[in-house]
């Protein structure tokens, strides 16, 4: 499940920096949500098998670190390097610049939005359906001029860790309840979705961006985790199979099978989580890819922003923008994420007393 994630973190950084030549790795709309399976999947195995049902707090603070302190150090660092960028090119990077040219114009009230979402992540995505004209306003389209406000965050990206942290605040709630009422979670918000086109609420930001929508997915993946644990000692979980079975699956991924048939893949890949969960076990470069995978979401952005000016238009933008985010995210793991794990790890024990050998790596989420 690392690989997998490794591949989507990667997907979404090469559609944001305009892919290489005519090849995306994967439709970024799509990558998004298969995270939120996976996401869906890990919490489901987590709050079941790591955690105490009573002991919330426990897990709320875990994530809170796990999520925090990552999104304000890089926040932090593309705060800083914008003005260096700035002293060498005379103009704002691409991912400061409508922040910077619109500060002056903020009223109280938007100051306040723009703040508090970039401190706090939650509310990002409502910036989805804000626009700033002095004022801010609400509008049902992406996009809503003359200012978007999702526009005026350093980390825009981080609109889809703000629908996480929701999720996160909900799932001790939802993924242990009965395997029908999770299946019934899925087919509201499903139904939900399509009643709302049917009234015209498509297309961006209600094609991914919608929590109500996208809890679907979230709970797509915490029913692949039941229907795993129902069957955790069928013969289907051999290793061999299971790593049959994902070798199988990325290979779909990384040639786009039903990639724009958001139905099919969706059925697909919560069939597969299990089986790309079971083999990951087996390789520990699977965790070690997965471990990638929140870094290059996270930085990608700015650093795209940081190296354009630089590197020009005689290749594209991704052979240089990709390397480069990989190799700031192995750092940013080692001297930043590994340390940050040991620390939640270590109150996980102390609380549960479990020891440190039962600590499985592939229980790690972005």
């Amino acid at each position: 499940m690392g690989t997998l994630r490794f591949i989507l973190a990667v997907a979404v950084a090469t559609a944001h920096s305009g892919c290489f030549w005519d090849y995306c790795v994967f439709p970024g709309a799509q990558a998004v949500q298969l995270f939120f399976i996976i996401s869906g999947f890990l919490m489901a195995l987590i709050l079941s098998e790591k955690y105490d049902p009573k002991d919330k707090w426990l897990f709320y603070s875990n994530r809170a670190l796990r999520i925090f302190v990552p999104y304000l150090f890089v926040l932090g660092v593309s705060f800083l390097a914008i003005f260096p960028f700035v002293h060498a090119f005379g103009y704002y990077p691409s991912y400061a610049a409508p922040l910077f040219q619109n500060a002056p114009a903020f009223d109280f009230w938007t100051w306040i939005f723009v703040l508090f979402s970039t401190l706090a992540i939650f509310g990002q995505d409502v910036g989805l359906w804000l626009g700033f004209d002095g004022h801010l306003f609400l509008s049902s389209q992406f996009l809503p001029g003359p200012v978007p406000v999702h526009t005026l965050q350093l980390l825009p990206q981080a609109w889809t860790l703000s629908l996480e942290l929701m999720f996160y605040v909900i799932a001790p709630f939802l993924v242990r309840r009965h395997i029908l009422l999770i299946l019934a979670i899925v087919i509201g918000c499903n139904v939900l979705q399509t009643i709302a086109y049917e009234f015209g609420f498509k297309g961006e930001p209600w094609g991914y961006r919608f929590f109500v929508f996208e809890l679907s997915r979230f709970m797509l993946g915490a029913l692949a985790y039941r229907l795993y644990a129902l069957t955790r000692e069928w013969p289907i979980w051999q290793e061999w199979f299971c790593v049959s079975v994902a070798v199988l699956v990325l290979s779909c991924v990384l040639l786009q099978v039903a990639a724009y048939k958001p139905r099919t893949l969706f059925i697909f890949m919560t069939l597969a989580m299990p089986f790309l969960f079971v083999a990951g076990n087996y390789f520990r470069f699977d965790g070690w890819l997965g471990e990638l995978s929140y870094p290059i979401y996270l930085i990608h952005w700015p650093l795209i922003s940081i190296i354009s000016p630089i590197v020009g238009n005689s290749l594209p933008l991704s052979l240089w923008a990709i390397p480069a985010t990989i190799v700031l995210s192995v750092l940013f793991v080692v001297l930043v994420d590994h340390p940050l794990d040991r620390a939640r790890q270590r109150r996980l024990r102390i609380r549960r007393a479990v020891p440190a050998s039962q600590a499985n790596p592939q229980v790690v989420v972005p």
